[in-house]
């Protein structure tokens, strides 16, 4: 056989082994992220997301699972995600989440999903898991609202990222208890959290096509607030 008849049948064969295979896991993960970001569609995003191996590191899977209210799913994904990441209070915060959601007058008996003092460097992750055993354990609804109005109150004055990430963790832990009517409405610390300007940077460097991009959270709260758009 020639040299170019063999590398012309190597083209041939690979070709036709990556055609047998499939979309590869890059290309899997990028569409999974196009449908949470730009579709707002987290079912199509966690139907991609399940055909990747299983990964403690996808927690991108568990977002899309608790937006498409899959939330064993999220749980699962987000206490896997913990075995090889103990430090990131957010995993606990979420895994907290959709375990309530599932059964939202049992929340207390979740809170061993939190950690009773986070390791956690950011500030504003460690006082949510403060702020959601405190409101839990709480006892009546004056309270409560204390406890959410000192937690709002210690984020005065700080960064534009800190403020959307206090109102998402207030507004997910509104919206995994059941409490979500009147001031204390789920949404409107949603829509707070995307109003700030640390979100609509995210969003401007997502629909700009920027190397640097945005973060991928914002579009997590968008799918919560916006639900499902399509194509």
């Amino acid at each position: 056989m020639s040299t170019f008849a063999f590398f012309f049948t190597i083209l041939i064969f690979t070709t036709y082994v990556d055609a047998l295979s499939g979309p590869s896991p890059s290309s899997t993960y990028r569409s999974a992220f196009d449908e949470m970001v730009f579709n707002r569609n987290p079912n199509a995003a966690l139907a991609l997301y399940n055909s990747l191996p299983r990964s403690p590191s996808l927690w991108q899977r568990g977002l899309a699972a608790y937006c498409a209210g899959e939330y064993s799913v999220a749980a699962e994904q987000f206490r896997f995600d913990k075995e090889i990441n103990g430090n990131d209070g957010e995993e606990s915060l979420w895994e907290f989440a959709s375990l309530t959601k599932l059964r939202p007058t049992d929340s207390a008996s979740f809170l061993a999903a939190l950690p009773v003092s986070s390791r956690d460097p950011r500030k504003v992750v460690r006082d949510s898991c403060s702020l959601y055993r405190d409101y839990v354990q709480s006892r009546s609804g004056g309270e409560r609202e204390r406890i959410l109005a000192s937690f709002l109150a210690s984020f005065d004055g700080s960064s534009s990222k800190d403020l959307f990430y206090a109102d998402m963790y207030l507004g997910l832990l509104l919206d995994s208890t059941g409490v979500d009517s009147g001031s204390l409405a789920s949404h409107s610390y949603y829509s707070s959290a995307l109003s700030t300007s640390y979100a609509k940077a995210s969003l401007n460097q997502f629909h700009s096509g920027s190397a640097k991009g945005g973060d991928f959270m914002v579009s997590v709260v968008e799918n919560m607030v916006g639900g499902e758009r399509g194509r």
